[in-house]
């Protein structure tokens, strides 16, 4: 209130110090000059649809992007003559890797959608939602009759050293093995844009706001094997059915800073953009696993736990909460064309710490617990389990419109 009356004051004052100037010089002639309406044209890339301002931009884009495997041994095999007790051995001469984790070896396919909304001017500032989300899956498989050998590598725990379970051996086991997994990512961003600084073709801007990511990874194993050893304790033909599956969910929410360097003509525009949220990471895990036993002519027998899975942690499920950063930078080029724009990219993100699969199997295993065996055998420790970290990196290729 007390401003209204200083403005009415200071009016009043110039309105009678005008008043004044005039009785003491006498009136004043004016000229009157024509009048033209001002027609400004909007630059081109600010008209939307319709010829109006633009306030609302709609973009939607491909993504080609590789999510990072962790690289952990899940299956090895020796030249065939190898002793049975070397055979699959990771430190033993002769083993090599059949499969170390990165079952999915190619890119993946998602989406991302972006909306921006400026209530005035997009050149100095505008709220941004943002979503993508990708994911896939893939499976692999090995069989043999013995020959190659197939082994399931683990370390020790009794005797403190590298040791295998044997899939496929001559003369002992044929059996098959098969590999199942996939991955989903979401994201979701709310910013608030602003432009700090602009000369020439180059402008700075500046960003805040609030991010949640999602990451969800899963690895089931199915192992099939038959007994073919005629002096073994285990009649021969008897079938181990095998089913293990590891499962590692992660949320993360915070806040987020960043900043975006454009340089841009009439009709393209180049960028490059960096971002950090820093928030808090948890989410949980489990484990299942199960071994059925058909014994030839004797009724079939299901244990809890497998190999990686034992009876004492088989269906242990847990949480974990974590401080988290997801650092991301990016690049991009657009053609701009009117309303419309068409735009080629690359992005690089870092999520961590997060829990992945290769987590949860572990480097130890007690061979006493591997099933069918007795529970009672101490669970593995979930402690700073949270050790992992994933990276999304590659190409992007989208098309915006303003209205």
């Amino acid at each position: 209130m007390k401003y209204a009356f200083l403005i009415t004051a200071v009016g009043l004052f110039v309105a009678g110090t005008a008043g004044a100037q005039e009785l003491m010089t006498g009136p004043t002639s004016v000229v009157e000059e024509p009048v033209f309406d001002e027609f400004v044209e909007e630059p081109a890339e600010m008209v939307g649809i319709g010829g109006r301002r633009q306030t609302f931009r709609f973009g939607a884009e491909w993504l080609l992007w590789e999510i990072t495997s962790d690289q952990k041994p899940l299956l090895t095999t020796s030249p065939n003559g190898t002793a049975r007790a070397d055979a699959g051995v990771l430190d033993r001469p002769g083993t090599s890797v059949l499969l170390e984790g990165n079952i999915i070896d190619q890119p993946q396919n998602g989406g991302r959608i972006t909306i921006d909304f400026s209530n005035n001017d997009f050149e100095e500032g505008y709220f941004q939602a943002l979503f993508f989300g990708l994911g896939d899956g893939a499976s692999t498989g090995y069989t043999s009759n013995g020959d190659p050998i197939l082994a399931r590598p683990f370390t020790n725990t009794l005797l403190g050293r590298q040791d295998s379970q044997l899939v496929a051996y001559p003369g002992l086991s044929e059996g098959s093995i098969n590999f199942n997994t996939d991955n989903l990512m979401l994201d979701a961003e709310l910013n608030r844009w602003v432009n700090v600084a602009r000369g020439g073709l180059f402008e700075f801007n500046m960003m805040g706001g609030i991010r949640y990511m999602q990451f969800e990874e899963s690895l089931r194993i199915q192992e099939r094997l038959v007994s073919t050893d005629p002096t073994a304790a285990t009649i021969q033909g008897t079938q181990f059915n095998v089913h293990e599956r590891f499962d590692a969910e992660n949320y993360f929410g915070g806040v987020q800073i960043g900043g975006e360097v454009k340089a841009q003509g009439r009709f393209w525009e180049a960028g490059f953009l960096t971002k950090l949220a820093i928030g808090g990471v948890g989410g949980n895990f489990r484990y299942d696993g199960s071994t059925q036993v058909v014994t030839p002519g004797q009724p079939t027998v299901t244990n809890d736990g497998g190999v990686l899975v034992n009876a004492s942690n088989d269906g242990l499920r847990d949480e974990h909460l974590d401080f988290g950063i997801i650092p991301e930078v990016g690049a991009k080029v657009t053609g701009k064309f009117g309303p419309a724009r068409v735009s080629i990219g690359y992005n690089f993100l870092l999520l961590t710490p997060i829990v992945r699969t290769t987590d949860l199997i572990g480097e130890g295993v007690n061979p006493a617990s591997i099933a069918p065996s007795q529970a009672g055998y101490p669970e593995r420790s979930t402690e700073n389990i949270a050790n992992s970290s994933v990276i999304a990196h590659g190409l992007t290729v989208g098309a915006a419109i303003g209205f």
